[in-house]
């Protein structure tokens, strides 16, 4: 007790010193409880600390789990975007400069020519068609050259600058209306279209056979041999290897009878321009020669553009009007520019036939080529121009182009 406890320190029993005695009681209770409380602090905060930094620890694992997998998703998605990109860019560069001898996709056909030779043909080579040249490069060029820079930011990890994005759209959007402004005037130069018609007349000698040859022409036996020209919206256009700027296109020869004794040759050049007398005066610049005696008729196997002309829908029909009863024969380097709308191109070239009011068929006594029995032609006057319009046939073509490019990746 605390009497007791005051007897053993050899201190009086009384009431003060037993007040004093508790009090040092209390306060020695009170400092132990302290002193625990402040130990079950420290032991749980030590315990605290060691749970959390397992849960942290398994918290950075699986945020690294996932960077890891996000880094090799965006490495992946970075290479096929350059892949992708590289293939595009070499195809473009084909489209360009061309590949080995300029080859090139136009209207389902691989052509010998390139973007720079078909820029001259459709715009000319003038200043004008090389600024044409630039923007549609940076038109089509630019995007390619993001994907591929996208591709590369994906891959090693680089953090683009916005800037660069921005200025190569702008440098697009200028490529893009210099090309808008480009095609507007290309269109307008197909309002309207106009024709040039010359006519000659030979007296034949009935008692002997009239012979239809093509004037030698050294390109145009290359190109008989290899179909090696570009098929433009019913037309045939080649550009000539020692200068690229001067074009060639085929013609189109009609055979008709006639009641009289003369052969009448009908030549028909058309063009397109802004205007009527404009599109006339371009037609009248077609460079296309024939020429007739009494038992031959010559006539060019191929037309031509005059120099730094461009091309808007020229073309050259030929009517040749025979006899009937004139025995005629037709040179085989005519078949490419026979009239397949209004003859068997293969079965007329090369043979001797009768001029009949129907048309020709074979001779008495004759047969024709393989048993195929006779060509007739039809008496109509008129040529076909019928057709797919314009817009059509260039829209069908520039889109065939690219779709031919895309697919050769």
């Amino acid at each position: 007790t605390a009497a007791e406890r005051l007897e053993m320190k050899g201190e009086k029993v009384n009431i003060s010193n037993i007040e004093k005695s508790i009090r040092e009681e209390i306060t020695n209770l009170k400092d132990k409880f302290n002193d625990f409380t402040r130990e079950a602090k420290r032991t749980y905060k030590k315990k605290s600390a060691v749970h959390k930094s397992g849960i942290q620890s398994m918290e950075d694992s699986v945020t690294a789990l996932v960077r890891l997998f996000v880094r090799i998703i965006l490495i992946f998605v970075g290479f096929v975007l350059s892949v992708v990109a590289i293939s595009l860019f070499i195809s473009f560069l084909v489209f360009i400069f061309g590949y080995w001898t300029d080859l090139f996709f136009f209207d389902s056909e691989l052509v010998n020519i390139s973007l720079i030779d078909l820029s001259h043909l459709f715009i000319g080579p003038a200043g004008s068609s090389t600024i044409f040249q630039i923007s549609f490069v940076l038109l089509i060029g630019l995007p390619i050259a993001m994907l591929l820079y996208a591709g590369i930011k994906l891959i090693f990890g680089i953090r683009g600058r916005g800037h660069t994005g921005i200025t190569a759209f702008y440098v697009w959007l200028a490529a893009l209306i210099i090309c808008v402004f480009y095609g507007f005037g290309f269109f307008k130069d197909f309002r309207e279209s106009a024709s040039v018609i010359k006519e000659s007349d030979t007296e034949v000698l009935t008692d002997r056979p009239v012979e239809i040859r093509a004037n030698l022409h050294e390109k145009f036996d290359r190109v008989y041999g290899y179909g090696d020209y570009i098929r433009i919206d019913e037309s045939n256009v080649l550009l000539a290897e020692n200068s690229p700027t001067i074009f060639y296109g085929l013609p189109t020869v009609r055979f008709m009878p006639t009641e009289s004794n003369e052969i009448e040759i009908e030549s028909r050049t058309r063009a397109r321009g802004r205007s009527e007398e404009h599109a006339r005066e371009r037609a009248s610049r077609i460079i296309f020669n024939y020429s007739a005696t009494a038992t031959e008729v010559r006539i060019d196997p191929c037309f031509t553009l005059d120099e730094n002309e461009v091309w808007r829908e020229q073309e050259v029909d030929v009517i040749i009007r025979i006899p009937e009863g004139t025995l005629v024969k037709i040179d085989e380097k005519l078949r490419p520019v026979i009239s397949n709308r209004h003859h068997s191109p293969w079965k007329l070239a090369g043979e001797t036939w009768m001029m009949t009011p129907n048309g020709f068929e074979k001779p008495t006594g004759q047969t024709s080529p393989e048993g195929q029995g006779e060509q007739s032609l039809s008496n109509g006057n008129n040529i076909d121009e019928s057709g797919p319009s314009l817009l059509v046939n260039l829209t069908r073509s520039i889109g065939t182009a690219f779709g031919n490019i895309l697919i050769g990746i």
